[in-house]
């Protein structure tokens, strides 16, 4: 998928690799041209982004849980950009966007509502329940009638549906609550550069459609 936006923040995370070597991931935070954050982070994986906070660029990235995952050599940073909106980088713009606290989601910044964020968070985990419901169907980890007649389509119907709504439920409140980060150990892996996908099955349901014009784009 194509992205358009201005580099709101560049982030980097270094540590040590397993095999002693030192190493840095980078990620982006985007936003549109009237200011409105973009959901997720971008992550570059190991590539140093050609760009600075306040650039407007246009990158490929496919979708990876919450985040993005940003195609290699992919970064175009616009030779024409529209005026940078407050808090991107750049000295132009308009007013900064109004932190709001919600009960569910803790802080939300940037110019999202809590609507915005329900239905963000919904649909990202949807699209992980259907991923799932596929793995455990692969697996034969769900039981479905084995015959094949019309009673029993029906009733493998209702199980899958039943199983990706659960799973959706499930998933919705672990993003919204962050508990599984409460109940579930961490090992604290070290990244790796083999670890870091180069590329994920493309969902349906992107929130973010690119403008269809150049903006200084070659």
């Amino acid at each position: 998928m194509s992205t358009i936006g201005f580099v709101k923040k560049l982030n980097t995370k270094s540590g040590t690799g397993r095999n002693g070597k030192p190493y840095t991931l980078y990620s982006m935070k985007l936003a549109d041209k009237d200011g409105t954050e973009l959901p997720g982070w971008f992550q570059c994986g190991f590539e140093k982004p050609t760009c600075k906070e306040g650039d407007y660029v246009k990158l490929e990235a496919t979708p990876n849980g919450n985040n993005f995952d940003v195609t290699k050599g992919s970064v175009q940073v616009s030779k024409n950009p529209p005026a940078a909106p407050a808090g991107t980088g750049s000295s132009s713009g308009g007013a900064a966007a109004k932190v709001k606290e919600s009960d569910l989601f803790g802080t939300i910044g940037g110019y999202n509502t809590e609507d915005d964020v329900r239905r963000m968070t919904y649909s990202n985990a949807r699209s992980a329940a259907i991923e799932v419901v596929k793995l455990l169907l692969d697996a034969d980890a769900i039981g479905l009638p084995a015959s094949k007649n019309k009673a029993s389509a029906s009733s493998r119907y209702d199980i899958i549906t039943a199983a990706v709504d659960k799973l959706t439920v499930q998933y919705f409140f672990d993003a919204a609550s962050g508990r599984k980060l409460e109940s579930v150990a961490d090992d604290e892996p070290v990244a790796q550069e083999e670890d870091i996908p180069d590329s994920q099955e493309f969902e349906d349901d992107i929130p973010f459609d690119a403008p269809e014009d150049d903006d200084g784009f070659e």
